[in-house]
């Protein structure tokens, strides 16, 4: 971050401008100029050229916007943060398509204004990184994938689970996988992981993090990948900001050849980071119209953030026998094609809280080997032949579950 940063706050409440400007001071966020909407807003802009604007929409929200479309032309690096004590979802979904990086509900606290700005500085730098083709950092990273979704009960964390597994023993791939969902986080769960730590207590650690200090807090599950789970306590995401979820996803990508990131069915801050830092988003819909219906906005949603440059690839997983939509008819409603379909599978189930992911315990069902050769095509290593002592599900797994059978057997 520079040294001379220089933020502009412009809000026509002149008391709630003076309640950021103070908070600002307090975090060390120097305020250099501070405007009302409209022309006297984009004037000061020009002659100032802040490296950070923060708008407040409480009141007239349509010349808020306005004021945030003009000082998106007029300065289109320049990270825009709104605050007001409220968006509704339309609001929101147009501040964002004008180019906005991040909101904050008032009252702004100081550590929130300061999460913020940090993170949307880092954005910033790093488009401007891919813009000017300098890849050698992005090189010496592992390939992070986000599982995200419209809704729950669409089979998210099934597939992160078993496709970490199958890049694990399958692909012969070093892999972590976080659990990002704040709202069940269940992982743990289907994995059987009793860790006392998760990610909250990696993140706590701030400044301090490093790659020793992270393997100390991941858990080795049985078939090798390296698991940081979710807080056992709800409350505790509260602690959690979005630059600091960047920090361990990026350490993580150093040290593993794939990172995991197994997301909420919503929009927030930790979402957004995610997202931010995703090499491919695999978005996974079902196929009821409600999800289908959901999966659109989500498209729209995306494709409007100012997100870097990255892969959606559209997952149809049939989480039910009954599912009547063609998927001829999904990829025309949401113009996007199919990249990858997992078949409807009632073994899959039956391995939940077995800590066994499907691909393990049940390698031949149809979803086990569909997510499994979705691990080689994403992996892009050539799939092993099968021999006659190969199971459908794969060799590795065979073995795999042949040593528990044996460890088990009285």
């Amino acid at each position: 971050m520079a040294k001379d940063l220089q933020v502009m706050i412009v809000d026509p409440d002149l008391e709630s401008r003076a309640d950021v400007h103070k908070v600002a001071a307090r975090v060390h966020f120097p305020v250099v100029v501070e405007a009302g909407y409209g022309r006297e807003a984009l004037s000061l802009a020009r002659e100032r050229t802040p490296d950070v604007i923060l708008v407040g929409v409480d009141q007239g929200v349509d010349r808020a916007l306005e004021t945030v479309e003009g000082l998106a032309g007029l300065l289109p690096n320049t990270p825009v943060i709104l605050y007001s004590d409220g968006l509704d979802a339309v609001t929101f979904r147009r501040a964002m398509q004008l180019g906005v990086r991040d909101y904050l509900p008032t009252p702004v606290k100081e550590e929130e204004l300061t999460r913020s700005i940090h993170a949307v500085l880092e954005q910033e730098e790093r488009r401007r990184v891919g813009l000017s083709g300098d890849g050698k950092e992005r090189l010496a990273l592992g390939t992070v994938i986000t599982i995200f979704g419209p809704k729950g009960g669409i089979g998210k964390t099934t597939i992160a689970t078993n496709l970490a597994a199958a890049l694990a023993l399958e692909a012969s791939q070093s892999v972590a996988l976080v659990d990002l969902d704040t709202h069940f986080g269940d992982v743990g769960i289907m994995m059987e992981v009793r860790a006392q730590k998760s990610i909250a207590n990696v993140a706590s650690l701030a400044d301090g993090l490093d790659r020793e200090l992270l393997r100390d807090h991941l858990f080795a599950h049985e078939s090798g990948v390296m698991i940081l789970p979710a807080p056992s306590r709800p409350n505790e995401w509260t602690t959690l900001g979005g630059a600091q979820v960047q920090q361990v996803i990026k350490l993580l990508a150093q040290m593993h050849d794939y990172v995991i990131l197994d997301l909420p069915g919503t929009f927030n801050e930790i979402v957004t980071a995610a997202l931010e830092a995703a090499s491919v988003i695999l978005l996974v819909t079902s196929a009821d119209l409600a999800s289908i219906k959901d999966t659109l906005l989500v498209l729209e949603v995306l494709g409007s953030a100012p997100l870097p440059p990255k892969e959606i690839k559209l997952i149809m997983n049939h989480v039910s026998a009954q599912d009547g939509v063609r998927e001829r008819e999904v990829e025309q409603a949401l113009e996007q094609p199919i990249f990858w379909t997992i078949p409807y599978d009632p073994r899959v189930s039956k391995t939940t809280g077995s800590s066994q992911p499907a691909v393990v315990g049940q390698p031949q069902g149809r979803a086990s080997r569909s997510i499994t050769d979705l691990a080689f095509a994403i992996s892009g290593i050539q799939k092993r032949r099968p021999g006659p002592d190969r199971l459908a599900g794969g060799l590795v797994s065979a073995l795999f579950s042949a040593r528990r059978d044996r460890s088990t057997s009285p």
